[in-house]
Order: C-alpha cells, then structure tokens, then sequence
C-alpha cells in the first residue's frame, strides 16, 4: 500500500459491521494487518452490543443488514459517543440513505466492493479529522480556564444577549453561568439596564 504508513494504524481499534459472509471475511482479513484490535459483526444488534462493549476508536458498517440497519445502529452509537467516527459501505449510491446518513453526521462511505487502498485512506481521515476536532475542543477549554483565571472583568454583549462572560464577572453578579445570566436578561432585564449595570462594576473595579 503505497503513500500510507502502518504506523498510523498500530493503536487503533475498530469495529466492521457486515452481513454478507464473504465481504466480512475478506476485508476483516485485511484489515487485521494494520489495525491493533478488530471486532467484528454480522448485523446492527450485534455490533451495537460490541460497541458498548468495547468502545472502538471507529466504525465501519454496512447500511442494509438484517435486525437493525447500519444507519439505526449508527443512530443508535451516536447517542453514546456522538464524536465517534463512522463510515458506511454500500453497494449502490442510495440517495435516501445517504441523505439520512448526512443528517446522522456521517460524511464518509464507501462503495462496494471496497477497494483496500480506500479503506486504510478513509480510516486515516476519519480519525486525523477527530483528532483535530478533540485538539480545538481542548485549546477551547484552555483558552476558556485562562480567561476565567482572570481577574479583570470580561464580556462581549450583541443586541440580544452577553454571548460571553467570564467566570470574574460571573461570580461578581451572582449568576452561576451564561446561561442563567441570559434567563434573567430574557426575563425582563432591559439591554440598557444591563448595560449600565455592568459599567457600574466596571467603575468600580476601575477605581479600587
């Protein structure tokens, strides 16, 4: 397999969910060359159970299969770990199904029969993208710790609502978080009262 590396794969752990025997056997042949740990399926139940069981870093499931379809399964996971990644395979271009599928939050599928350069391609994707998707959830909440470590007041106000608060100011006007600051914005507050509100503390923070 030329311009992939098995190193990328030597940590993973992946779930293959297929019906059909022969598929199930060549690609899961295939597929434990490269990865850490495989498990495998024959329907949606029995994969979802393995899920739980084993909460693999992917998933790749066929969509029609008998008991519970890829989609419902995927459905189904997605109520458990909703940034988990999952490819579908198919063996013809469903327009509904994949339809359904891009409301699932499922981008990527393959079409049968599966070429191997493709599937070691879309594994990699798949799981550089979450990587990074983790990475800037992580930066966020640093960058969010920083702020609320500040002492200096913060805000930033649209014409509706505070979009942000740190955790100083916050604590200074009696609200737990955003969310119940906005309520009381919601319930009655005027902007201008907030306003004027919110630059009384600021003159006072100011001065001491």
């Amino acid at each position: 397999m030329h311009g992939l590396n098995k190193e990328i794969f030597k940590d993973i752990t992946l779930l293959y969910v297929e019906d059909d025997e022969m598929t199930l056997e060549e690609i899961s042949y295939f597929l434990k060359r490269y990865v850490k740990e495989l498990f495998i399926a024959k329907d949606g139940v029995e994969g979802l159970e393995l899920f739980k069981k084993k909460r693999p870093d992917i998933v790749i499931t066929d969509i029609q299969m008998p008991k519970l379809s890829g989609l419902n399964m995927a459905e189904k996971i997605f109520e458990i770990d909703p940034s988990i990644p999952i490819v579908i395979t198919t063996a013809h271009s469903e327009s509904e199904s994949l339809s359904k599928a891009i409301e699932l939050g499922i981008d990527k599928y393959l079409l049968k029969p599966i070429n191997m350069q493709e599937i070691l391609a879309i594994i990699k994707k798949s799981l550089y993208l979450d990587t990074l998707e983790k990475r800037n959830s992580s930066y966020e909440e640093y960058i969010q710790f920083i702020l609320d470590c500040n002492s200096t007041f913060m805000f930033v106000m649209n014409s509706n609502n505070v979009e942000y608060a740190n955790k100083s100011l916050l604590d200074l006007m009696g609200f737990e978080n955003l969310d119940t600051f906005n309520e009381q914005i919601n319930n009655g507050i005027s902007n201008e009262n907030l306003m004027n509100e919110l630059k009384s503390i600021l003159n006072i923070s100011s001065r001491n």
